[in-house]
Formats: C-alpha cells, structure tokens, sequence
C-alpha cells in the first residue's frame, strides 16, 4: 500500500520496483532483484532521506506495500548498512560520507543501537559496520559481525603468514597476502562505552603531554612535562620505568593519569 508521505527513498525504489514489474515486457525476477540492490545503493550513497520505517517497509510482502527486501538483499542486509555508515564495498571509506538516516532506519529494523567508537581525529564517534577497521587493545582490528540480539560485535586482528606475490612488469598484486586470526575480541557497548572515556581522556592528557601506551602486557603512563619522562605505576604515583607495574587495562590507567595530572603528584 503506497503511502503519500513515503520518503525521498522509498518513491525511488517503488519507481524501479513498480517499473520491473510491469513497466517491462520481458519481466525478469533477476533483474529486478539486481535493480533493487543497485538502485539502494545508490539512493543510501547520494544521500537520500530515509524514514525510521523504511526497511521494515522494504523487508515487508507486495500486498503489504513492501519490497521483500529479505530476498534481494543478500540475506541480513550488512552490506547495505555499511554503505550507509560510511564504507565503499572494498571497507574503504565513502568519499560522500555516511547517510545517518539510512544508518537510523536500519537499526529500527535490525532493533539494535549503534556502536560507535570515538577517536582522537573523531571525538564525535564513528558507526561500526561489518568491514570496518579500528583500533583495539592497541591493535588494529575489522569488525566481522554483529550478534542476532545486537548485544556486541565480533572482531579480529589478523597476522599475515604469507605475503602475497608482485607482478615485475606492473607492480601490481598478483596474488593477495595470506592471514589467519590472530585475536578475536567480543565488544559489547558496555565495554565500548569505556574505551570512549578513556579515550576522551587520553585526548586531554595528550594535550597536557602525558601519553598513554603498552607496557608489559598492561598499560602505562608517561609524563613528557619539563622534558622529563616518567611512568605511572599501579601504586598511583609516577615512578621511574624500572619501577612501574602496568595497568591491567586502557580506563583504569587513563584514571589514574587524569587524576594525577590534577594533583600533579610527581617523586
């Protein structure tokens, strides 16, 4: 059933629904399949307004006013998500930028919030999406998938085993590199609540040239202030490198760094 205030992006899509239906006479399910994905792409791509309902709209039967979305769309439609988010179909990022409208509709439909993970270059955050790539436990990391009850993601760092062949006349890949998992982390939004404190606290820190980073299997603080170097221990003070324990973990260190740069505690 067609609705007069559908969005911008759903009157696109009837159009070529409504077209490779009828509007041809040699009708063809595969290419009205394959014009559907195509012409989503480009609506989520150029920035076109989506309503909170639309994929619950697209996923619904013809009789229903919907597009069987679940059939045309590669099954549990990540792709489509992550185009909105802001990655290209190779995981680079969209030079057109994400289409935050689309993300929104998605996730009604999905019944799932947003993971968004914030950086130093991004304090705002930035959605994850399947193929994207970001730094965890001080390693970079690709996000593989998320749970059915959108509780957390999975995602991996990977080691190369084997580098891939180049070709002497191009210069060019002939064959890709060769990677096996080398951790795989369970992130729920709890957990990613946390990483972004910490790291609006390292921002802060950052600026007062103290620098948090991996020391023997935890984490550590060091003070670059009136050229000297120190490191934050466990025990709460800044102490000698030889001398210091690690933090078992990103926020904790952060903590402990903050609340020394306010009390500029220094031996």
């Amino acid at each position: 059933m067609k609705n007069k205030n559908e969005s911008p992006a759903i009157k696109l899509l009837r159009h070529v629904w409504d077209h490779e239906g009828g509007g041809m006479p040699d009708h063809s399910w595969v290419r009205r399949n394959f014009a559907m994905r195509k012409i989503l792409n480009m609506a989520i791509v150029y920035g076109f307004r989506f309503s909170k309902g639309d994929f619950d709209l697209m996923s619904s039967s013809e009789s229903e006013g919907g597009f069987r979305f679940w059939y045309w769309s590669h099954e549990d439609g990540e792709g489509f998500y992550s185009t909105a988010c802001g990655l290209n179909t190779y995981g680079d990022r969209n030079p057109y930028g994400p289409n935050i409208s689309a993300c929104l509709s998605f996730e009604a439909w999905k019944k799932r919030p947003p993971f968004i993970i914030k950086t130093e270059r991004n304090r705002s955050g930035h959605r994850i999406s399947v193929g994207y790539e970001f730094e965890w436990n001080w390693e970079t990391v690709i996000c593989t998938s998320f749970s059915e009850d959108g509780a957390y993601i999975t995602a991996c760092s990977y080691e190369v085993t084997k580098k891939g062949e180049l070709c002497d006349e191009c210069g060019g890949y002939k064959s890709s590199d060769h990677k096996k998992i080398k951790h795989r982390y369970r992130i729920t939004l709890d957990a990613l609540r946390e990483d972004n404190k910490a790291t609006l606290g390292i921002i802060k820190l950052n600026e007062n040239k103290i620098r948090i980073g991996a020391y023997k299997g935890g984490y550590g603080v060091q003070d670059n202030r009136e050229e000297k170097i120190w490191c934050c221990g466990s025990n709460g003070r800044f102490r000698k490198p030889d001398k210091m324990e690690p933090y078992p973990d990103k926020a904790a260190a952060v903590k402990a760094a903050l609340a020394m740069l306010i009390k500029n505690k220094m031996e």
